[in-house]
């Protein structure tokens, strides 16, 4: 009513009788003590007061509609008095006014008087809540509206646009079911809009045959309905739209409002609901748009005629001209015409937000939906759209081309309708079938390409000077409507033929294939690609491929009507010009079609004949022209990030898998375009070497910056291809074979740019020891892809290209490394490199190589005297060392590739496993690990010489200091090398800052400031705001990338705008060259280590593999293979431990002369520990595998450990026979743990000398070195399994001169006879006493660490590890007590028993085997604790251990929760036996150890006698004697373990307080706290507690210590006859940690309290 209602007194009746006025409630502020509503009138006087007060009740404002309209005509100058009452500021804001309502005399008062005049009657402003005034606002604006039919509509119009807006913007659900559930009839009202415009008068005169008044009528039924107004009634549809198309993001249906309103069936959208509103209007608009569209040439002639003829009638004229004067102006057909289009279009957007609804499709298609959408599609706009333009005047170019494309756009609505109806109600394809759908389509999409082929010759006919009429265009025409047009055309149908495989009743997409139209349409496409577009010619390759794949037949037809040469063509390209060879690319850069160019070559070749003729064609190189091509890479074009050239890959895959014979073609295509990359690599480097360092300030990126980015996309795009080809075995050989793997290994360098740019970006890293100095990506693509060819491809002849490879890098590096010492020459190693010449591999000496660089920045080189030409030599230098280590690593991955293959196939000196093998056993390999070991171990020596110079450290230490040079800045030149581009911030810090851009790949700025945020990431200052140098996570993958580094005068840096956010941030300054060199040199311990671990994987193999009885060292024999790399390992070990430098520092404590420091020799030999750590110990999923043939041949020949046990069990004269090394692995071991003890004490003893203390509590070369140490000695603790290997029965069952043979000794060598047991006849080797001679070696060592006074001034985070280490210790020395015939296999106790089997008294000692059973476990106390305290009894705890023979307490848990407590019986009894058995091997233990002499004694003449008659049994009891002295010493050693922790713990408790590095006095500490000492507390009182738990007697004397300890730090006094203690002056510190360790114990153990 508020709509269709007038302005007549009649049409006022229509409308509510309060509807103009304001009626507004409220309650008032104050507090009320009556309910009574006081009634206000409009001057505000009251009518209802009692007793003379207001209280807090319901107000009512009223204000008639004769006040806000019926305005007296005098009322101007009542306006006139207001506005001399205000100023004009006030007249602005208040607006005051009247308006004229239908130009009757009628004034309305203007919002702002209204409002402010019902402010005066509520009392004034603060009369009303404020939460009320924009809802009286409200009220005051729509009774305003009232009064006119025109001010109604605008009301309505706004309400409805401030509907549409919150229904699409609005997040909240629940707010919006609010809000309708509020207003029930809103819905409903909406609807009521649009019934008038499906009436029956309206249909009926659409579905008549078409004449010239029905078509006009039908559009002005459109256009100018009767009733409710075009805008309202279009804002009504797309009202409902939004209603409809607000979805659930959890489900993707109607949202609950949706439903709430019960939209559908309003809409009549539901199961026989024909003559529904939306069926309706959909029939209805689209009928008479169909009626207008299809109206013939001659009914629009008559119309015009009659127009014309009726204008000439003079009294018809000034009739017409009467009734325009008093009538609302006509619309023009024109604009008739353009609200007919547009009402259609949002009738059609209404009904796809209904059909995406999975209820609505059906409804709609039950409803006769498709055949009005089909014949809407069907129609050809040309020819009655070129009637009306010829015979309309009206209609200029600009108009012609809008209706056109209104025409296309409502077509392509209805075609998408159609594919969404398709893909999910089945009817709706069926209906679609039926009504021959797909040719109507076919032909449309014909007609739409002709048109624009006409177009163009049109166009090209008008631009030409001559009469000649071209043939055939150059190319299309397409606006926007017509792309969008053939898209949608295109899309459904290959919705259609995609849906052929679940409907039989379909016709064929090989049959539509066949027919003309569909061929002209994809060879016009394929023609014309850069007209139609990159996404368009994707759909039709879709559409292709798809077809072929399910039709193979029509293959051939797709060949022969010359579909397959236009996509040939079209992939191949064009020629610039007639007389080029090359082509040129003309594919549009669209991941879609790039993305379905393989797929469509695969459907090509899916029969024999297709298959020769895309052979002969052989589009693969074109198509891989796109990967390496400039208008495809960034900063060009996006079209191959995001993996999409893997995708390509998987395509040219499936191609090879189903046609194996294109298979060769394919890879050699692959391998010439990597060569070609190669080339365009390899010019750029030189291009790059001749040009100089750029001084320009933020420019844009240079063309050999761009061309850099472009060369590492090319290279990710080959990487990500392979990656998907070469996971298939039968792919490896044709690539290989046509040179794929030395093209990949020849790509790597380039990726690495030369000169100044490789400088400054190594300078520049954060962390240039690990970061990647190439592109992350890039480099694992590659490695990746190497990786699938060693998994698939002959080991061996991999092997040998890729040392090839390498002896070509180390021969590079040996080259640089002499132009380095040429350029940067070094007095101080000149003598010491010449004299070195002498020696084997003395030109990769790397020892001193550093010497000579300058200790400044690359950036403070500029302009110095030959900067060029030594920045190039430095950077080849450090170039050659980056490459030769990725080339190492290659070759760790084919050993362990090969290692692998031979694991999985069950065969250890196979066919294929011998010919590798041999390989690496063979003397070329051995001289290259050889040459690589050695200038390893000098590059690694060399860069802990630098790292440990005063120099350095002071370097590093103004690194992070910011600079105060007011005259000039750093600028660093930056250039985005990520995929997905940059995150630009306003601030350093990453979570908290605000986004305020991004930059692209290749984009380039410069940078004037950098430093390291509280998340530890690089962070730059550009002009637009902060970027980052790496991402965060896992991957690390770089951002930015610095091209150049250069001071820059301060007055040039751009002021930054942004309003930067900073905390707590580190500066961080260019690094020296020195420190760069000495960090990329570092780099090489990790390929050092990943190819040793590599090799330590192939000894393993082959030790298990060897036959014990047959042992060969022929040549060619497994044997022979193990051996030569056993000795290659062992040998290198050897001479990491022994390089010159570090046999005068440790063996001769020669220091003074020495070129390497204490710290530097420590760190060194910390790394290198490190490195013989990782390859001795492999960690497989839980278990820890050790190479016991390594670690025995480093032991053989150990200086340290044959001292250590040499005490009564090695006679001086074979110590003095073996070839002792100069410096053994313990050797290298006690001297980083003496220089980290000296090193903690001077830095303790610094005293007020602030300059000599650093920044961290430890020393650089200390947290470099002792770490690495102390887990090492916990890994050959507990690493070390008692119970058998493979490898080590293997070794046990060797004969003695085999297994000495084998560690690589000669004929004449022994092994250490600790490590051997004698039967007499045979000596075999004893895992058992070399695992107990270790231990004491281990045990004496670190309990030497512990009584170290220097050990109080190690921090709390070394003191941890030591802690575990000595926990592994003890509880490895509690091991070594037992005999090696209980605590060993039943392979070693059988060789017992075969030794003294002639002797009765050892056959006595011989327990029976059901007591080997059970002495071979044994509960531990601590595990029966821990289950007691969780709830179990001691009897169930034991059940549970002994049961399961397992001390871990998961297991023992899970027992015990499955199984009952043992009876009282069963418990009784099981202590019974563990009370014999313990008695039983006390007896024992006493008898063999502690009373040997006794038993020797008693029964000397009977061992005597049998002496003379058996030489096995005198062996036999040598033996045993040695076993007894050696359990003796191990027992000793456990003793003073166990006796000499308490008291050290202690003593460190509270020494180590007093001298923690954070307390300087009690005045600084006061109130804050020490964490040093408290940590220190802690992990010491926690190793005392455990300890304790273990030896319980050892509990009384930790406490007693410890209260010692407590009272010697009071002071007593006595003061007037009382007893005052307090803390002796200085030792509050140490007190209060004594405190924490009491309280602490308390704790842990309760008991003690009393």
């Amino acid at each position: 009513a508020c709509v269709t209602a007038d302005d007549s007194e009649f049409g006022q009746g229509e409308l509510p009788p309060a509807a103009g006025e304001i009626n507004f409630e409220f309650f008032s502020p104050a507090v009320a003590a009556d309910s009574d509503a006081m009634q206000l009138d409009s001057d505000g006087n009251e009518e209802d007061q009692r007793k003379g007060r207001i209280d807090h009740k319901l107000v009512s404002i009223h204000i008639p509609t004769e006040e806000i309209v019926n305005v007296a005509v005098n009322s101007g100058s009542m306006d006139t008095d207001a506005e001399n009452s205000f100023t004009a500021k006030k007249q602005k804001r208040q607006r005051i006014g009247t308006r004229d309502t239908q130009g009757k005399g009628m004034k309305t008062l203007s919002t702002a008087r209204l409002f402010f005049k019902s402010l005066e009657a509520a009392g004034g402003r603060e009369k009303i809540p404020e939460d009320r005034l924009f809802a009286l606002l409200a009220d005051v604006r729509l009774a305003r509206s009232f009064h006119s039919t025109s001010s109604r509509i605008s009301a309505v119009e706004n309400r409805l646009m401030a509907l549409i807006s919150i229904l699409h913007a609005h997040p909240s659900q629940d707010i919006m079911s609010g809000y309708f559930q509020a207003q029930p009839e809103l819905c409903v009202e909406l609807i009521d809009l649009l019934r008038p415009t499906v009436s029956s008068n309206t249909v009926s005169s659409a579905s008549t045959k078409p004449n010239g008044s029905s078509s006009l009528n039908s559009i002005k039924a459109l256009a100018c309905p009767q009733e409710v107004p075009y805008l309202v009634r279009n804002l009504a549809v797309e009202a409902l739209t939004a209603l409809v198309a607000r979805r659930d993001g959890a489900s993707g249906g109607l949202t609950g409002v949706a439903r709430q309103s019960n939209i559908l069936n309003e809409l009549g959208v539901g199961k026989g609901m024909y003559l529904g509103l939306l069926p309706t209007l959909v029939r209805y608009s689209l009928a008479s748009l169909t009626n207008f569209l299809t109206a013939d040439e001659q009914v629009l002639s008559s119309r015009f005629s009659e127009k014309e003829s009726e204008m000439d009638d003079v009294a018809l004229d000034i009739g017409l001209a009467f009734l325009k004067a008093s009538s609302p102006a006509e619309i023009s057909e024109k604009d008739q015409v353009f609200r007919a289009l547009r009402f259609v279009d949002s009738v059609l957007t209404l009904t796809s937000a209904v059909v995406s609804a999975p209820s609505g499709t059906a409804a709609l298609t039950d409803c006769g939906m498709i055949p009005s959408l089909v014949s809407t599609a069907a129609f050809n706009t040309q020819t009655p759209l070129k009637a009306l333009v010829n015979l309309s005047t009206d209609l200029s170019t600009r108009d012609i081309a809008h209706i056109h494309g209104q025409v296309r756009f409502v077509a392509s609505q209805a075609i998408q309708i159609i594919e969404g109806a398709i893909v999910t109600h089945n009817n709706a394809l069926s209906a679609f079938h039926d009504l021959k759908g797909v040719d109507v389509l076919i032909t449309r999409l014909e007609k739409e390409m002709i048109a624009a082929k006409e177009e163009q010759l049109a166009i090209e006919a008008d631009s030409m000077d001559t009469d000649i009429m071209p043939s055939e265009p150059q190319k299309r025409k397409l606006v926007a409507s017509r792309r969008v047009l053939l898209f949608s055309i295109v899309n459904c149908l290959t919705v259609v033929f995609h849906q052929e495989s679940t409907s039989s009743t379909v016709s064929n997409g090989g049959a539509q294939l066949r027919k003309p139209a569909l061929t002209f349409v994809i060879t016009e496409v394929m023609n014309y690609v850069e007209s139609y577009g990159g996404v368009f010619a994707a759909l039709i390759c879709t559409l292709l491929s798809d077809v072929m794949n399910s039709d193979p037949h029509v293959v051939y037809h797709i060949h022969q009507s010359g579909i397959a040469k236009s996509f040939i063509e079209m992939v191949k390209g064009k020629k610039l010009n007639a007389s080029d060879k090359i082509f040129e690319p003309i594919v549009p850069p669209a991941p879609e079609l790039i993305m379905a160019l393989p797929n469509v070559i695969a459907a090509l070749a899916l029969t024999s004949e297709g298959a020769s003729h895309v052979s002969q064609a052989n589009p693969f190189p074109a198509l891989l022209k796109i990967l390496y091509h400039p208008k495809y890479a960034m900063p060009r074009s996006r079209c191959l990030l995001n993996e999409m050239t893997a995708i390509t890959g998987t395509g040219l895959d499936e191609v090879m898998r189903h046609v194996p014979t294109l298979r060769t073609q394919i890879m050699e295509a692959i391998v010439e375009s990597m060569n070609d990359v190669i080339l365009i690599g390899k010019k750029l480097v030189e291009r790059e070497e001749n040009n100089a360092p750029t001084d320009m300030h933020d420019s844009p990126a240079t063309s050999l910056e761009n061309e850099r980015t472009c060369l590492v996309q090319y290279t990710l795009n080959f990487g990500q291809m392979l990656e998907q080809i070469l996971h298939t075995e039968d792919h490896c050989e044709p690539f290989v074979d046509a040179g794929g793997l030395t093209a990949i290994l020849e790509l790597f360098p380039l990726l690495i740019p030369p000169t100044t740019q490789f400088l400054a970006n190594a300078s520049c890293l954060s962390s240039p020891s690990v970061s990647t100095l190439s592109h992350t990506t890039t480099e694992d693509s590659l490695t990746t892809s190497f990786r699938c060819i060693a998994m698939n491809y002959d080991s061996q002849k991999m092997l040998n290209i890729l040392s090839k490879t390498i002896e070509l890098g180390i021969n590079s590096v040996e080259e640089t490394q002499r132009l380095i010492r040429d350029s940067f020459p070094s007095a101080k190693f000149d003598v010491s490199v010449s004299n070195a010449l002498e020696k084997k591999n003395a030109a990769l000496d790397a020892i001193g190589i550093l010497d000579g660089m300058p200790n400044v920045g690359i950036h403070e080189l500029r302009g110095s005297s030959n900067y060029v030409k030594k920045a190039k030599c430095l950077a080849d230098y450090l170039r050659a060392i980056a490459t030769l280590q990725w080339q190492i690593s290659l070759l760790s991955t084919v050993v362990k590739a090969a290692c692998q293959s031979s694991q999985d196939g069950g065969t250890g000196w196979g066919r294929a496993e011998r010919e590798w093998k041999k390989e690496l056993s063979s003397t070329k390999f051995e001289n290259l690990l050889s040459r690589l070991a050695e200038f390893q171990h000098s590059a690694i020596l060399e860069a802990c010489r630098v790292r440990s110079q005063k120099e350095y450290e002071s370097e590093f230490r103004q690194r992070h200091v910011k600079l105060e040079d007011k005259g000039r800045s750093v600028r660093y030149r930056l250039k985005i090398v990520c995929q997905e581009g940059a995150v630009v911030r306003d601030g350093t810090e990453i979570d908290s800052c605000s986004n305020v851009g991004s930059m692209e790949m290749g984009e380039v700025t410069d940078a004037f400031e950098r430093c390291v945020n509280s998340s530890g990431v690089m962070r730059y200052r550009t002009c637009r705001g902060w970027v980052s140098e790496l991402t965060r996570g896992h991957g690390r993958e770089p951002i930015t990338e610095v091209l150049d580094v250069s001071f820059v005068d301060s007055a040039l840096v751009p002021k930054v705008r942004l309003k930067l956010k900073s905390k707590k941030r580190m500066e961080y300054n260019v690094a020296s060259i020195r420190s760069v060199g000495a960090s990329i040199l570092a780099r090489l311990q990790t390929s050092y280590r990943d190819l040793f671990c590599s090799l330590n994987r192939v000894i393993s193999h082959g030790i298990r593999s060897l036959t014990t009885r047959t042992v060969s060292f022929d040549s060619g024999t497994i044997g022979a293979h193990t051996k030569t790399l056993l000795r290659v390992m062992l040998t290198s070990m050897t001479n990491a431990l022994n390089q010159p430098a570090i046999v005068q520092v440790v063996a001769h404590n020669d220091v003074k002369d020495s070129a390497l420091s204490s710290a530097g020799v420590a760190m060194y030999l910390g790394t290198i520990l490190g490195i013989i750590s990782s390859y001795l110990f492999e960690d497989k999923r839980e278990r820890r595998m050790m190479n016991s043939a390594l670690v025995i041949g480093m032991l053989n020949i150990d200086h340290h450990y044959c001292n250590s046990i040499s005490t009564k069990l090695i006679s001086e004269e074979c110590i003095e026979s073996k070839n002792i090394a100069l410096v053994g692995m313990f050797d290298a071991i006690k001297f980083v743990m003496e220089n980290a003890l000296q090193s903690a004490f001077n830095l303790g003893n610094a005293g007020g000398n602030e300059e000599l203390k650093p920044v961290q509590s430890l020393i650089r070369t200390t947290a470099a070195s002792l770490p690495p140490v102390l887990d090492f000695l916990r890994k050959l603790m507990a690493g070390l399994p008692t119970k058998q290997s493979s490898m080590i029965n293997a070794l046990e069952r060797l004969e003695l001169e085999d297994l000495v043979t084998l560690l690589g000794g000669s004929k004449g060598d022994s092994l250490n006879n600790t490590f051997c047991l004698n039967d007499g006849k045979d000596i075999k080797f004893s895992f058992g006493q070399f695992i107990k001679g270790m231990h004491f070696t281990i045990a004496e060592l670190v309990i030497s660490f512990w009584k170290d006074e220097r050990l109080k001034y190690i921090p709390s985070y070394v003191v941890h590890p030591l802690t575990i280490l000595s926990t592994e210790v003890i509880g490895g020395l509690e091991e070594d007590i037992k005999p090696v015939s209980s605590s060993n296999s039943e392979q070693r106790r059988g060789f017992f028993s075969r030794i003294s089997r002639g002797s009765a008294e050892v056959r006595q000692r011989q327990p029976d085997p059901a007591q080997n059973a059970e002495q071979q476990f044994a509960p531990s106390d601590e595990a029966v604790t821990r289950l007691m305290e969780m709830g179990f009894s001691r009897d169930h705890a034991l059940d549970a251990i002994e049961n399961t023979e397992s001390n871990r307490l998961e297991v023992a848990m899970e027992y015990a929760l499955s199984h009952p407590p043992p009876s009282p019986a069963s418990a009784e009894r099981r202590r019974e036996a563990r009370r014999q058995r313990n008695e039983a091997q006390r007896n024992e233990n006493g008898d063999e150890i502690m009373n040997d002499s006794n038993e020797k004694d008693s029964s000397d003449g009977e061992m005597k006698a049998d002496s003379h008659d058996d030489p096995k049994k005198i062996a036999a009891e040598k033996e045993e004697n040695k076993e007894r002295q050696i359990i003796a010493r191990v027992k000793s050693c456990l003793d003073e373990w166990i006796d000499s922790m308490p008291s050290i713990t202690v003593s460190l408790i509270g020494d180590g307080s007093r001298l923690s590095p954070s307390v300087a006095n009690i005045s600084q500490v006061e109130g804050e706290g020490d964490g040093d000492t408290e940590a220190l507390t802690v992990v010491l009182c926690s190793f005392l507690i455990g300890l304790c738990q273990k030896y319980p007697k050892k509990m009384d004397v930790a406490v007693r210590l410890l209260l010692s300890a407590l009272k010697n730090n009071l002071e007593v006094t006595q003061v007037s006859d009382k007893t005052v203690c307090q803390v002796k002056k200085g030792s509050e510190v140490q007190f209060s940690a004594l405190c924490h360790a009491a309280v602490l114990f308390t704790r842990a153990v309760p008991k003690i309290r009393v």
